[in-house]
């Protein structure tokens, strides 16, 4: 499993904009499984950090066409954040 922590104290320095997160979504679903990768997006869900909840909200959605859970945690957790 990726170390997450060097990971979210990098992105949580962006304040404006969203794309840096993207790229390391993309960069973090390229490197890992479907299923790690929504193993990964559901640990950073529980992060009281919201880039850390954006990052996972970029990884699900990368993901949701091969996995009925990850869009399944968009609608019901993602939505309600």
């Amino acid at each position: 499993m990726t170390d997450l922590q060097p990971i979210i104290e990098r992105i949580r320095t962006v304040t404006h904009g969203f794309r840096p997160i993207k790229l390391e979504a993309q960069a973090l679903v390229n490197a890992n499984t479907t299923s790690d990768s929504l193993s990964i997006a559901k640990e950073l869900l529980e992060s009281p950090y919201y880039q850390a909840r954006m990052l996972a909200t970029f990884m699900l959605g990368m993901i949701a066409d091969n996995s009925p859970d990850a869009f399944a945690r968009l609608l019901v957790a993602v939505s309600t954040d």
